[in-house]
């Protein structure tokens, strides 16, 4: 994604170049719009805004590039020990993806 290049070339958030390109984000990175059973979509939003690849993300969370594709398709819920490095990953507060967790 060109903003995420941009972002790094500016040493800035992707936030800030998207406002000044006037892109708006995905309407999945409003916090208000997470509901529980949301955790597959959340996190390939965010990751696909930033402009990170699955293995790169793999890479920030120490985590698998499996992990990572395996989470994204729903096909496994992440620890919270995973949930806080995507968290931390994303710049996110302590806690933000537990409203992502399905309710059980």
């Amino acid at each position: 994604m060109a903003l995420r290049r941009l972002a790094v070339v500016y040493g800035v958030p992707t936030d800030v170049v998207a406002g000044a390109a006037r892109v708006q984000p995905p309407p999945l990175l409003d916090t208000r719009r997470w509901k529980p059973g949301t955790i597959q979509d959340v996190p390939a939003v965010m990751r696909r805004w930033h402009g990170l690849t699955q293995r790169e993300v793999a890479d920030l969370t120490g985590s698998s590039g499996a992990a990572v594709r395996t989470r994204e398709a729903g096909l496994h819920l992440p620890s919270p020990a995973a949930l806080q490095r995507l968290e931390r990953a994303y710049g996110l507060e302590h806690g933000a993806l537990l409203a992502t967790y399905p309710r059980r």
